[in-house]
């Protein structure tokens, strides 16, 4: 990018930069509605810090993500209330395995239990090996269709989610930058 001037190329090391210039070439980052035929879905990272949500659905064998929900420094509590304000029709929320942690405020439940109380059905999914992950995510892009207002931030974070640059050796690190970016970048939310 920066030698050849082109800024539609991703992020040097940029770990989905290719994938999704890919789908932006073959049109599948678009307008794409709720499609009340089929359910929602929800994969979350939850964070201290920051938690990030994306909106799907599976529409024969295409993958549409039709939303994308990020915040700051709230309970879960609020982000439920979040999505249960949206006007979607929901089948699984998918949490990662830090769904099994135990909230802090409040009764001792775990994350997942406490959303279960809320009306959301929870399904943990288990712990995957980082490199398996982005493969996996890689993989499944192909047939990911993104609304591009309404994830204007997850497209960003895809395309800015990168390995970092090693000055000493003139390479990218095998492990990704952790930054802004990371909270949906690192498969937590993709690999549901």
């Amino acid at each position: 990018r920066e030698y050849w001037c082109d800024f539609d190329v991703g992020y040097s090391g940029s770990i989905y930069g290719a994938a999704v210039e890919r789908l932006r070439g073959k049109q599948q980052i678009t307008s794409v509605p709720y499609d009340a035929n089929y359910p929602v879905n929800t994969a979350w990272d939850i964070g201290r810090d920051t938690t990030a949500i994306i909106y799907w659905q599976v529409c024969n064998k295409e993958i549409h993500l039709i939303d994308y929900y990020e915040a700051k420094g709230q309970g879960l509590e609020f982000y439920i209330k979040e999505v249960k304000s949206k006007e979607y029709v929901y089948d699984t929320h998918f949490f990662p395995h830090d769904g099994k942690v135990i909230e802090y405020a409040g009764p001792q439940y775990t994350r997942a239990f406490k959303a279960e109380r809320f009306g959301l059905n929870v399904s943990i999914v288990p712990r995957v090996l980082l490199a398996d992950g982005i493969e996996w995510a890689r993989a499944q892009a192909t047939k990911m269709y993104i609304d591009e207002e309404k994830c204007k931030k997850l497209l960003a974070c895809l395309d800015h989610y990168r390995y970092e640059f090693n000055e000493k050796t003139g390479l990218n690190t095998v492990e990704p930058k952790h930054d802004w970016a990371c909270f949906v970048g690192d498969t937590k939310v993709l690999t549901h």
